[in-house]
């Protein structure tokens, strides 16, 4: 679908912008969705005012009305905290990562002996709830939408430079060493792969590395796309399809590398 997008040029009335390769054609006007215009003015916003977990709070209430965002909220923070309680006075950052990811997957008291773990009952996020993160919250079963997303939300309220990255259907995390490399955490399994391994693992072709479309750290706005990537899910099953043209569109804008389908 994004691709059509792009070949058709379409301009919104919502007064949302194409990326600038996108030719001036035909205009298509799209219905008023007042979610449409929440993410614009969030993604209006200068990138270090955007707050992840407040970002993925309200997508997620765009799914599912019933979500008490401000008990995800403090959860957490709550969790953060948990995790600070395991980190040494002058621990460095690779230290915090260490004590993050402990806290995440190894069972122990700091998780009530409950650790978060792979869902292999639904591994791709066919439900759409499963891919919610007030879900792997509950259920502490996730897959690679809602795995990376807590790790880079809980990582950020510890101070580290860390984000999210894609390779093709696939979300992970990227986090930034104080030698200045990148390190790959694959939050579905808790370990590192290298860039070479995910090249190899799903068949990513050098220009899409040259291009930056995948293995790239993404900017918090790009982040966000792979949050509305999940809601133009849902869309596509419970909106018109002018509806998603507008998330299409709206992402695009931001990341015109996202070639997710």
């Amino acid at each position: 679908m994004r691709h059509w997008l792009i070949a058709m040029g379409i301009t919104l009335a919502a007064g949302i912008s194409l990326p600038s390769h996108a030719s001036a054609s035909p205009s298509l006007a799209l219905p008023k969705d007042p979610n449409l215009r929440t993410l614009t003015a969030l993604l209006q916003q200068p990138e270090d005012r955007i707050d992840l977990a407040e970002a993925e709070v309200d997508v997620e209430r765009m799914i599912d009305a019933t979500i008490n965002g401000a008990s995800i909220l403090r959860e957490l923070d709550a969790w953060a905290d948990r995790v600070r309680a395991r980190i040494l006075p002058g621990a460095s950052n690779m230290d915090k990562l260490i004590a993050l990811n402990g806290t995440l997957y190894q069972a122990g008291p700091w998780n009530d002996y409950r650790p978060f773990g792979y869902d292999f009952n639904d591994p791709l996020g066919t439900d759409i709830q499963n891919k919610l993160l007030s879900t792997y919250l509950r259920t502490r079963k996730g897959n690679c939408v809602s795995m990376p997303l807590l790790y880079v939300i809980l990582g950020k309220k510890l101070g580290l430079d860390i984000t999210l990255a894609t390779a093709p259907l696939h979300v992970f995390v990227k986090f930034h060493k104080d030698d200045g490399t990148w390190l790959d955490v694959e939050t579905t399994s808790g370990g590192t792969l290298s860039d070479d391994r995910y090249v190899a693992q799903y068949h990513i072709q050098p220009r899409a590395l040259l291009t930056g479309i995948y293995l790239r750290p993404l900017s918090r706005k790009e982040s966000v796309g792979v949050m509305i990537g999940t809601l133009e899910e849902f869309y596509a099953h419970r909106r018109p399809p002018e509806y998603q043209l507008g998330l299409t569109a709206l992402a695009l804008a931001n990341n015109a590398r996202d070639v997710t389908s």
